[in-house]
């Protein structure tokens, strides 16, 4: 009996090492997950060597949003394959007629994964008239939106400075030709200085502050994409 008893035991503390030696299973990501992953907590992997155009055009081709939050889901998802689909599920969402959830995650995108297309984006959406937006989408879809002229200028200049460290980082103009592109009009308002369409907004003000972001912008950027050690 004692003997049986032994050999028990022995079963069980090999059951247990063999358990305790398997590779951890990396939980799967939910939509939700992703949706908090401030500082990139979850430690997704960085690509170095990444097509953000064909990965965007790729992602656009997809018609079916739920096939988008499928492929958030899938094992090893790239941080920059997260920043650009969350950002474009946002689009696809404004594409049917969802103002409130398309709002949502290019404010995703461009605050947790400071993805500058992304910021561009809210940038031009900003700088729309409530009365503007209100005509793209159908009755009550818009709840919460105002013109907001601060949030513009911002996200223009972190657009435009993310561009180019997303360009250094990655050596892909992709995003920095798109963002000079929807850019151009964007600084055109600001430099034309017209009080009859930017109200009393304090353009000189708003550049000193965004001037003193910069080395803020430049730090997170590369503290969510550090450089590959050799």
């Amino acid at each position: 009996m004692f003997q049986i008893k032994i050999q028990y035991l022995s079963i069980c503390l090999i059951a247990f090492l063999l358990i305790a030696c398997q590779p951890e299973v990396k939980k799967k990501l939910s939509l939700s997950d992703l949706e908090k992953n401030k500082n990139n907590n979850l430690a997704l992997p960085i690509e170095e060597k990444i097509d953000l155009k064909g990965l965007c055009d790729e992602l656009f081709e997809e018609t079916d949003k739920d096939k988008l939050i499928k492929r958030l889901a899938k094992s090893k998802l790239s941080l920059q394959e997260a920043s650009y689909t969350l950002h474009i599920l946002g689009i696809k969402y404004f594409e049917s007629d969802d103002f409130e959830n398309g709002m949502r995650y290019q404010h995703i995108a461009a605050d947790q994964y400071l993805n500058p297309l992304a910021m561009i984006l809210l940038a031009r959406i900003y700088a729309d008239k409530k009365e503007t937006v209100l005509e793209k989408f159908p009755e009550g879809s818009v709840k919460t939106f105002e013109q907001d002229f601060s949030k513009c200028y911002r996200y223009l200049h972190w657009a435009l400075n993310c561009g180019i460290l997303t360009m250094e980082r990655f050596s892909d103009r992709y995003p920095t030709d798109r963002i000079n592109y929807y850019a151009t009009p964007l600084i055109d308002l600001f430099e034309s200085k017209d009080s009859t369409r930017l109200g009393d907004f304090d353009i000189e003000a708003a550049a000193r502050k965004m001037e003193a972001e910069l080395p803020d912008i430049r730090k997170q950027f590369e503290a969510l994409y550090p450089k590959k050690e050799n």
